[in-house]
């Protein structure tokens, strides 16, 4: 089974639409879950996921469940002045902003004892990230640094814990800021499931978005749809598919 993750309905509806055998659920009375089968795969969709420890929860409760071979996070994401709005930016690695132990541990700024500083997007599914934006002539799909915290950014002064000058956790450029895949990444990780995350930017970091900026992010979401129904067929190729073959 394959996850895909987001956080309102808006971010898995492409998915929604193509999906045969249909049910849903709710899990805790809260978040909402489809299941269906999509190009022969096994497929789960769930959103109404806010936060890390929200979709690090669902996640777990998921791939503890049923047989996830794989998560893919979706959604929009804010930006400083490396992307543009309507730009399609996939993981290339992953940093948690809300992560500070350092005090007390032998662990850097962003590093959860026990787990890496860096975490870094799935090769294979990265690998057809670029391979399908380039057949469906998606011009606008790039790598990003991902920096993962539990709340919204909408000010740089939110960043001075973790910024110096113009670096922020060791990273100097390609700053992606979201607040979900921090938590699909760690959950991700314990299981050993490869993931990545395929998001769309919506505006620069400031307080409000714009209703064209918000429509322009969701337009994008088509092409997003795209290059992960190519990579669910592509999976759906492999006869002898495991996880190895994923890492």
């Amino acid at each position: 089974m394959i996850l895909i993750l987001g956080s309102v309905y808006d971010d898995v509806l492409y998915f929604d639409t193509q999906l045969k055998k249909r049910r849903e659920e709710t899990f805790k009375d809260h978040f909402k879950i489809i299941f269906g089968e999509l190009y022969g795969q096994n497929v789960v969709l769930a959103y109404n996921i806010f936060t890390n420890y929200m979709s690090s929860v669902v996640t777990t409760y998921l791939i503890s469940k049923y047989d996830v071979i794989a998560v893919i996070n979706v959604g929009s994401v804010r930006c400083l002045d490396d992307f543009k709005e309507g730009d399609i930016v996939y993981s290339e690695t992953l940093f948690l902003g809300d992560a500070d132990v350092s005090v007390f541990e032998k662990v850097k700024k962003g590093q959860v004892p026990t787990y890496p500083q860096i975490f870094s997007g799935n090769s294979y599914f990265n690998n057809l990230i670029n391979v399908y934006s380039s057949k469906f002539i998606i011009s606008n799909v790039k790598k990003g640094n991902y920096i993962s915290l539990n709340r919204e950014i909408v000010s740089i002064d939110q960043l001075n814990q973790i910024k110096n000058e113009n670096v922020i956790l060791g990273v100097s450029k390609d700053f992606i800021f979201d607040s979900t895949f921090g938590g699909v990444a760690l959950s991700s990780a314990t299981f050993d499931v490869p993931f990545v995350c395929l998001k769309v930017v919506i505006s620069k970091i400031k307080d409000k978005v714009t209703t064209l900026e918000r429509i322009r992010c969701i337009k994008e979401y088509a092409n997003v749809g795209k290059i992960i129904s190519a990579i669910i067929l592509e999976i759906g190729r492999k006869d002898t598919l495991t996880v190895d073959t994923l890492n």
